[in-house]
């Protein structure tokens, strides 16, 4: 009971200083709309963090599949490097006999023709 006589002190006060009933029922009215309009903003702004989130962690999914891409990648380049450095001491005509008679060879398989320029390429720069 006491609630309800300090508001209606409250509503007189009001009404003595000018502001009606009226008005704050509309100011109330105001206050609801955009209440649910921020309320609405809100959910749709939750939504697009979850939806940014989504893309993130896809894109670090993405970003540490590349990762392991270029590992892999140069480590295929490391294994490469030795044939390539092969094939180059095989193209040196400075090399050309000793080439010609490794690859001539029909006892030396590829793993043994292989480790055998690798010797001789050793063996000719020891020289040198």
């Amino acid at each position: 009971m006491a609630d309800h006589n300090e508001a209606l002190r409250l509503a007189e006060a009001m009404e003595d200083e000018g502001v009606s009933m009226t008005a704050l029922d509309g100011l109330s009215l105001q206050a609801a709309a955009l209440l649910r309009q921020l309320s609405a903003e809100r959910d749709q702004l939750r939504a697009e963090v979850e939806t940014l989130k989504v893309a993130l962690r896809m894109g670090a999914e993405a970003e540490v599949a590349r990762a392991h891409e270029v590992v892999g990648l140069r480590a295929e380049v490391e294994r490469l490097r030795s044939d390539a450095d092969r094939y180059r001491w095989l193209a040196d005509c400075n090399n050309f006999y000793e080439a010609i008679c490794l690859m001539a060879n029909p006892k030396l398989t590829a793993h043994a023709l292989g480790e055998a320029i690798d010797h001789a390429r050793t063996t000719h720069k020891d020289e040198g």
